[in-house]
């Protein structure tokens, strides 16, 4: 978040003091937008590693069902 332009160090306060009302407002709610996605992806990310945590991850999570291939070779085309 933006926050109080007082709280910035000399040089982005002064710029921030001379940026228009609507401008200013623009930026605070780029910087208001940004972190609340910052947060859905720091929870999204939490939940991601807490189920990851529950699972047992082997080999057969990569082997392939032939059965279910999506195509079929015929008689036909290895003759």
């Amino acid at each position: 978040m933006l926050g109080n332009i007082d709280d910035y160090e000399e040089p982005l306060r002064v710029t921030l003091q001379q940026l228009s009302s609507p401008t200013l407002e623009a930026l605070k709610d780029f910087c208001s937008d940004r972190d609340h996605r910052q947060k859905q992806f720091e929870d999204l990310r939490s939940l991601a590693v807490e189920d990851a945590s529950l699972r047992t991850f082997t080999m057969e999570a990569f082997t392939e069902n032939w059965n279910a291939s999506q195509f079929w070779v015929s008689k036909r085309i290895l003759c």
